[in-house]
């Protein structure tokens, strides 16, 4: 059998099982990513145990969840009265790496994160990692300082949200 590519939770997850859930947050469960879709605006990416077996296969990934993003985006616009204006819907990404599998570090897998990485930009330059240990903080510190892009990496949950919120307001 196989396992569907999304599935919806249309009830809240138990916060005894993910205490930073909230009742308000939308969930997608997918293969390689839980999409949790925050009412406050951040886009929490918990990647999950499963391992990349392919660089293809991250490519999918990514235009997997960036969908569900993108309709979610939609649908804020929508209902905020923005759609067709110039006003900005604040948004920001936490990609939470604390329960991926043991850390790639070869040159094809870590070329293929940073060319993805415009991807969710183009969507908020506010990105947030979320990594567990230090040697999974010092890997994401040295793959940021090869990246285009503005990376914040946090071992602590409420820190990057609080700061995400923060620079989010600071876009407005």
């Amino acid at each position: 059998t196989s396992e569907p590519d999304r599935v919806m939770l249309s009830a809240p997850m138990p916060k005894a099982l993910v205490p930073e859930i909230a009742s308000t947050d939308h969930v997608v469960l997918q293969k390689y990513y839980d999409v949790i879709l925050r009412a406050d605006g951040i886009v929490w990416l918990r990647r999950t145990a499963e391992i990349f077996p392919s660089i293809p296969e991250l490519h999918r990934a990514y235009g997997e969840y960036l969908k569900v993003v993108d309709d979610w985006l939609l649908d804020r616009r929508i209902k905020s009265g923005s759609l067709g204006t110039k006003a900005k819907t604040p948004m920001a990404w936490l990609t939470d790496v604390r329960a991926a599998p043991a850390r790639r570090n070869d040159p094809e897998f870590e070329q293929a994160i940073q060319e993805r990485r415009a991807d969710l930009v183009k969507r908020s330059p506010l990105i947030a990692l979320l990594v567990q240990s230090a040697s999974g903080k010092m890997q994401i510190t040295r793959m940021a300082r090869t990246g285009n892009a503005s990376l914040m990496i946090f071992d602590d949950f409420d820190e990057a949200v609080a700061t995400l919120l923060e620079k989010m307001k600071e876009q407005t």
